[in-house]
């Protein structure tokens, strides 16, 4: 299989190349090219049923004004026809991402060389945003410091020049005259900007193309930019006013719409037929409408609500991931299906601090007191407040501490967690095995701490290792998929309180997964009137306030 793209716009599929491969690894391959495809495909479709009716309307209007005879009637008969083609394309397209990224080989191959977890096309990109955002930042203080003013210049070679150099591929003209502390520099960035791209070779996105390239060495300083630029947003009201804007479409523009919705067909029978997978037509996962009649309104912080609460209007809503059972047990668990976004709608990341400063001004006019008691105090440098943020994803989650959690410590509320997500068949045999009881107890004596009485029983061991154990605890998977970040115990109370007038963890407190710059582990509670309060814990630490809230 190859990726061609002719006029630069369209993938296609050459079929005279053979996926029948023994070696694994060279299924693997397939299945990550095959990945990137469908992931450009399923962009570029997404985007034009993001532009809705009108545009398609348009789309076809423009073309019967280019000569063609057709009625009004004939012309609103094809819109429907091309707004359904483009709809069961993007449910086919995106129904075979979700399968690809389900093959053991492509997980494996994914965690292996980025670290973690990928488990969707918005989890990759996310995860690119990340790995580029660094150099994005050193790219826009180029640019600035060369006389931009913070605003993307208009010379396209100046753009691609700051591009190469943070990149530090081409070697500096002054290199014999560099000293030794600058060519050392210069090294550590060369080498960073190709552990990146390392990285970004493996995750699906309109980075890919370009971090392939410049990893090859074929790449050149424009690859650079538009590299950098993959994510780049211009936000606000500036991406409001480019949208209202009329765009003149021709023949060649519904040409090419129309063969890349035939591309789309051609691709998934290729698959099908030559993996033996099937690609189901209608998108997996429930609507949001389905989730509120099983869980009630109330329950449910939809599109509606990140729209009415952070001024966000999504073009693109992630599918519910949870099945009607899924949702049946959250029922019967009190559980809440919460949307997290990690930015508002002028693009600004959704940080702790971030979120305090956009909704306290309405917690006072509401007459709902303060977000936090005192968003200035000892963690107002700390990167979990100022750094951290939610992913925008579903999920289930039980705003409350889990019954019976508190009095304990982060191990023994592990513990629980683990009994409490494998009575309800929420967790999974990964998440089971890495957090034995074996595991636990082993976790405990490296910390010098007594696994039944939960003191401290050896305080050398424990001052020498309470912070590796601790960021040990943290690590693991059970705690990582099923504990809430600072962040997003902080996204879940606001939205919930302005939502739906629900105040969560009123006296009690959620040990989260985050950690301070000291290694201790950060919690959140009493969010009464006067302000939630932030705390750090050490890990062997228990009170009778403190327990775990937990999501799915």
């Amino acid at each position: 299989m190859r990726e061609r793209f002719e006029g630069g716009m369209l993938p296609v599929v050459e079929q005279d190349e053979k996926l029948e491969k023994e070696d694994p690894k060279d299924y693997v391959d397939v299945l990550q090219e095959y990945l990137q495809l469908a992931a450009i495909m399923y962009d570029e479709l997404s985007s034009w049923q993001s532009k809705g009716d009108k545009k398609l309307k348009s789309l076809v209007q423009d073309v019967h004004e280019e000569g063609d005879s057709d009625t009004d009637e004939e012309i609103t008969l094809k819109t429907a026809s091309l707004k359904l083609c483009v709809g069961e394309a993007v449910n086919l397209l995106g129904n075979l991402v979700k399968k690809i990224f389900k093959f053991e080989g492509i997980s494996r191959v994914l965690e292996d060389k980025l670290g973690k977890k990928i488990g969707s096309l918005e989890e990759a990109k996310i995860t690119a945003q990340e790995l580029i955002r660094p150099f994005y930042e050193q790219y826009s203080r180029h640019l600035r410091a060369n006389g931009n003013k913070g605003k993307r210049t208009r010379d396209v070679m100046s753009s691609d020049q700051a591009a190469w150099d943070i990149s530090s591929k081409a070697v500096p003209s002054d290199l014999d005259i560099m000293d030794d502390e600058s060519f050392q520099a210069f090294q550590e960035q060369r080498k960073k900007f190709q552990d990146m791209l390392e990285k970004l070779v493996f995750l699906p996105g309109p980075h890919q193309k370009f971090a392939k390239l410049l990893a090859e060495g074929q790449g050149n300083s424009q690859d650079v930019n538009l590299l950098l630029n993959s994510y780049a947003s211009t936000g606000g009201k500036s991406t409001n006013r480019f949208k209202k804007l009329d765009v003149e479409y021709n023949k060649q523009d519904l040409k090419n719409l129309e063969v890349l919705i035939n591309e789309t067909s051609r691709l998934i029978e290729e698959i099908q037929q030559k993996l033996g997978i099937e690609i189901p037509s209608k998108p997996e996962g429930i609507n949001v409408e389905k989730a509120i009649e099983i869980l009630g309104s109330e329950k449910v912080f939809g599109p509606e609500d990140v729209s009415q609460v952070w001024g966000v209007d999504l073009e693109r809503v992630p599918i519910i991931p949870f099945s009607l059972e899924d949702l049946e047990k959250a029922k019967a668990l009190g559980m809440y299906l919460i949307l997290r976004i990690d930015k508002d709608g002028r693009g600004r990341q959704l940080t702790g601090q971030m979120m305090n400063e956009l909704k306290q001004t309405e917690f006072t006019s509401q007459g709902k007191g303060k977000i936090l008691h005192d968003p200035e105090d000892w963690y107002i440098d700390e990167a979990f407040f100022i750094e951290e943020k939610p992913k925008l994803s579903w999920a289930l989650t039980s705003g409350d501490v889990l019954r019976g959690s508190t009095s304990n410590n982060y191990l023994h509320q592990t513990r629980l967690l683990r009994d409490h997500l494998k009575t309800h068949d929420f967790l999974s045999q990964e998440e089971e095995e890495e957090c034995s009881d074996d595991t636990l107890r082993q976790l405990s004596e490296q910390m010098g701490v007594d696994w039944n009485s939960q003191e401290i029983t050896d305080p050398n061991k424990y001052n020498n290792n309470w912070q590796d154990v601790s960021k040990k605890m943290s690590d693991l998977l059970i705690n990582q998929n099923h504990r809430q970040s600072f962040a997003e115990a902080l996204y879940d109370f606001i939205s919930l309180l302005l939502s739906k007038n629900k105040r969560i963890l009123i006296d009690n407190y959620n040990w989260t997964k985050s950690h301070s710059s000291s290694g201790d582990l950060v919690g959140i509670g009493d969010c009464v009137g006067y302000g939630a309060s932030v705390s750090w814990w050490l890990p062997e630490y228990y009170d009778d306030l403190m327990g775990v809230s937990f999501s799915c």
